[in-house]
């Protein structure tokens, strides 16, 4: 169980590095 949270947090914590990463390169183009 714990695990499953774990990864879950993980992958949303992936996925807003992401969208930042996506927001920065948009600012910087």
């Amino acid at each position: 169980m714990a695990s499953a949270l774990m990864e879950a947090e993980e992958s949303s914590i992936v996925s807003d590095n992401a969208h930042i990463a996506g927001l920065e390169s948009q600012i910087l183009n």
